[in-house]
């Protein structure tokens, strides 16, 4: 995997497939490796989409700085990821935790994620 340093933490991440870009953040304690098994991201590079795995901080390869992590680093880090990689206009998708990040709009800044990604509320 490749990486980036967002605010002094190293951020892995892996790209493959061409097209618009999908982020799938990895979770805490859950690897980029589940969205492998599960056959999400081969299905969505299959559709003509590049997708982005990147290891939340604290699960290898991402560093591992002293915890507890909030919700406001985990967002930007996934911030300075699509930043580092200029990932503007796309598509962040997880599931429970993951997507919990990409619920934090005023992290870092309130015109963060109207920038960067096509974003919807969750249905309730």
């Amino acid at each position: 995997m490749e990486s980036v340093v967002v605010d002094g933490e190293r951020i892995a991440y892996e790209r493959t497939g061409w097209g618009r870009p999908v982020v799938l953040p990895g979770g805490a304690g859950i690897p980029t490796v589940a969205w492998e098994l599960c056959g999400v991201r081969e299905d969505l590079v299959r559709a003509g989409f590049e997708m982005i795995t990147c290891a939340a901080r604290g699960v290898a390869p991402s560093d591992a700085s002293a915890s507890p992590y909030s919700m406001a680093d985990m967002a930007g880090d996934l911030a300075g990821l699509m930043d580092a990689l200029g990932l503007a206009g796309a598509a962040v998708v997880g599931t429970r935790w993951e997507a919990s990040p990409t619920s934090c709009r005023p992290v870092p800044g309130p015109t963060w994620w109207p920038r960067r990604c096509s974003w919807r509320a969750p249905a309730q």
